[in-house]
């Protein structure tokens, strides 16, 4: 369920079937999105547990919503030494309004690979938890592993969710691209790296096209700059030497 920050979200638990029950003894917790933490909410003063006719199902509103309430939410039946747990509901608390796209960050290996695998991490900040990440490796779709963390920059503590894959090392030594994918508000951004190759931007997000040409534009010329860069330095150091080797025969000549 999605709400918007300010209003209220009502979640309901059905005890139809259950031995007497009554709503007040319903205990609700909260599995924090970002810390994974259980959270007891039984006395929060900004939630309300209801009850609905015959106590065959209970509500519990949550008040004033605020990004911090997002979660999943799991109601709990104590009866006797049996503790009951409903199937869970996630909450997604939204600012109400248009979100800027994600910036997508790929972190891969800086020089040779070593070994069978090389990890590439996918990072993206400020849209947690509603993103969805995957990867295409090669052209092939792969889930990788996905989880949230916290950095702290000063006293400033940023929230991203972040996205690890394995990928064979003989896969990147010959150049497959690596894509990290991010569907988010029903429209995809994402970010391809390969190995000896500057990383692209491949960019589906509504209204940025002209940004994203003048982006790729901007990589295209680093890189055509960086290569140019790299075969004037091999002419230099191979005339260099050339010049050193002549030198060193005709000493030898003497």
């Amino acid at each position: 369920m999605e709400v918007e920050a300010g209003r209220t979200a009502r979640l309901k638990c059905s005890t139809n079937g259950m031995p007497a029950t009554y709503c007040y003894t319903i205990i609700w917790t909260r599995v924090d999105s970002r810390t994974k933490k259980l959270i007891s909410l039984k006395n929060a003063p900004d939630f309300v547990n209801t009850v609905a006719s015959e106590q065959t199902e209970c509500s519990f509103d949550i008040k004033n919503a605020t990004a911090d309430d997002s979660g999943t939410y799991y109601c709990l039946v104590v009866y006797g030494k049996m503790v009951y747990i409903g199937n869970g509901s996630n909450v997604i608390v939204t600012q109400g309004r248009k979100t800027a796209p994600p910036s997508i960050e790929i972190l891969g290996p800086s020089g040779d690979v070593h070994g069978s695998f090389t990890r590439l991490l996918c990072m993206i900040a400020g849209v947690v938890p509603k993103a969805r990440m995957f990867w295409v490796i090669d052209g092939r779709e792969r889930s990788g592993f996905t989880d949230t963390v916290w950095t702290k920059y000063g006293d400033e503590v940023v929230e991203s969710t972040q996205s690890q894959v394995l990928v064979p090392a003989e896969q990147w030594e010959r150049g497959a691209v690596c894509t990290c994918v991010v569907e988010f508000d029903g429209r995809n951004t994402s970010k391809s790296v390969q190995k000896g190759a500057c990383s692209v931007i491949t960019d589906h997000w509504e209204g940025c096209y002209a940004t994203v040409a003048a982006y790729r534009v901007v990589v295209t010329t680093l890189c055509l700059l960086s290569w140019t860069m790299t075969i004037t330095a091999g002419i230099c150091f191979r005339r260099k030497r050339n010049r050193e080797e002549k030198r060193s025969r005709r000493i030898t000549e003497k």
